[in-house]
């Protein structure tokens, strides 16, 4: 299994199941948060994202 839906996960065989991460939205978010630091605002410990599961043919369910 790997991570970030990189796309060689697709060619390799077999194919790997990875998990994809929204990359834009959380480099956007850190940059906020890093604007915020600098301004002596407030910013959130934690932020949660979704991600999204890719199955492919190293994972079985059955």
């Amino acid at each position: 299994m790997g991570i970030n839906d990189v796309d060689i996960a697709s060619l390799t065989y077999p194919t790997l199941t990875t998990i994809k991460q929204p990359i834009e939205e959380m480099c956007k978010y850190a940059v906020e948060c890093i604007a915020k630091e600098i301004k002596g605002e407030t910013v959130p410990i934690q932020m949660v994202m979704p991600v999204t599961l890719i199955e492919r043919e190293s994972t079985s369910l059955g």
